[in-house]
């Protein structure tokens, strides 16, 4: 074999190797093959041709082509190899994660602040102004934005991180909840725990966070929710999710139990630009139109409105288990507590958008087969039992969402993309809890002129 043959081969050799260690390396980019997994094959193969191509007899000008595409290969390996380096080298961020954490609305950045054994919370204290939903789905680009004429409201959290105003240092009720707690998207004046304490003439600490289950939530009552005049807890219990909550938190708190560690959330730079180059395509994906959310239409007063649906709660014969082992778990330490601190417990049973509005809709025409299938399901008379038999007073807040919804012939959940209540359907649970908590005497000494005011409120 000739020196120009040798060139020739190991010129192709070269090339098709780094197609091949290219494509192998891709695989272990998390995301990257379950996305990419075509382009990946696509490059294995042409690294696997130009290997081939290398032991082939070429001349002319067929030669000269095939060499050409090594070297542009090749040059182009090494640059990015450089460039690599250099920015790894320099600590150069490329995911800005912080930076895109703090563009967001609180109400839909995860808490990164630990608390209790596994758990976290959102740091505070915090003061945030501008248009929640309206800024979220920018961010998804998502146009036209059903939420553009949105107002400007001041958020505020306090130093724990939670929506509650900085002199509140004692109170009647502790409601601890997820995002349907929170409702980072609502004026103070509008969610349902300051106008339960208004229409209670009580104090009401809110201890809702996003992205939290039972168990987080349970937690901050222990931590954060008693105080010298606390009489009631009231955890709010999702339908949508908080069964799938329940089941990370436990296997969280199990592995801590059992290993002494913990996850922690902390903002990590990303220094690849390789990585940040494949990345670019949920950058580069075409912007979503606000139809793409609606899967069903709600038969209002004022014609259909367009909705998003999305949790198909699933009825007992659906849940596993080692979920119920879960759900007795968290009853049997929320009623261990409260009952220890002479606190009455109470779980708030939240339902999901689909079941309130269930009968009073018609499917868009690309709606999911399990949302067209789904029917109201015994969820709720399943929570309802297992409360029961652990001393916890279980409220519903089904059937007062589905009244108002029926009889005002109006949605009391937001409408596209965001499935969370409005400021209608964080009255009515206002008006619901105060309803059953008016009843009890120990709550205030103002108790009956409290009921009296609820039931005039609920008569309007």
């Amino acid at each position: 074999m000739n020196n120009r043959k040798k060139i020739h081969v190991l010129l192709h050799l070269s090339a098709g190797s780094v197609l091949v260690l290219v494509s192998i390396l891709t695989g272990y980019i998390k995301g990257f093959s379950l996305y990419w997994r075509p382009v990946q094959s696509a490059i294995l193969v042409a690294g696997l041709v130009i290997i081939l191509i290398g032991f082939m007899t070429q001349t002319g000008a067929v030669a000269r082509t095939s060499a050409n595409l090594c070297l542009f290969i090749l040059s182009i390996s090494i640059i990015l190899s450089l460039c690599e380096g250099f920015f790894r080298l320099v600590g150069f961020d490329f995911a800005r994660e912080e930076e895109a954490w703090r563009e967001t609305p609180p109400y839909y950045r995860l808490p990164i602040v630990p608390t209790g054994e596994v758990f976290f919370r959102r740091p505070g204290p915090e003061k945030w102004t501008g248009h929640v939903l309206n800024t979220r789905l920018q961010q998804l680009h998502v146009l036209p934005n059903p939420y553009g004429d949105e107002p400007l409201i001041r958020v505020q959290y306090d130093k724990l991180g939670f929506r509650n105003e900085d002199d509140l240092s004692d109170w009647e009720v502790a409601v601890a909840g997820d995002s349907f707690t929170e409702l980072g998207y609502l004026p103070y004046d509008q969610l349902f725990t300051t106008i339960l304490g208004k229409t209670m003439n009580v104090r009401v600490l809110n201890l809702g966070t996003s992205y939290t289950g039972p168990l987080t939530q349970l937690s901050y009552v222990q931590d954060y929710g008693v105080s010298p005049s606390t009489k009631h807890a009231i955890i709010v219990f999702f339908e949508g999710n908080d069964l799938d909550d329940l089941g990370r938190e436990y296997a969280a708190l199990a592995r801590f139990r059992e290993t002494g560690e913990r996850e922690y959330r902390e903002f990590k730079k990303q220094t690849s630009m390789l990585r940040a180059l494949f990345r670019l395509r949920y950058t580069l994906m075409p912007q979503k139109t606000a139809d793409a959310w609606v899967n069903a239409y709600f038969k209002s007063a004022h014609g259909d409105i367009p909705i998003s649906l999305d949790y198909t709660p699933p009825g007992k014969a659906q849940i596993p288990a080692e979920r119920m082992h879960q759900l007795e778990y968290f009853l049997h330490r929320y009623a261990a507590f409260t009952q220890g601190r002479g606190i009455k417990a109470w779980l708030a049973y939240m339902p999901c958008k689909l079941r309130v509005v269930h009968g009073q809709i018609e499917f868009s025409e690309g709606a999911p087969e399990e949302l067209r299938k789904w029917g109201p399901t015994d969820l709720p008379q399943v929570i309802s039992a297992l409360s029961d038999r652990y001393g916890v007073e279980f409220i519903d807040l089904t059937p007062a969402l589905v009244e108002e919804t029926e009889s005002s012939r109006e949605l009391v959940f937001n409408s596209i993309y965001e499935t969370h209540l409005n400021s209608r359907g964080s009255l009515v649970v206002a008006k619901e809890m105060a309803r059953h908590l008016s009843a009890q005497d120990s709550l205030s000494p103002n108790n009956r002129a409290a009921a009296d005011a609820v039931n005039r409120a609920a008569e309007r």
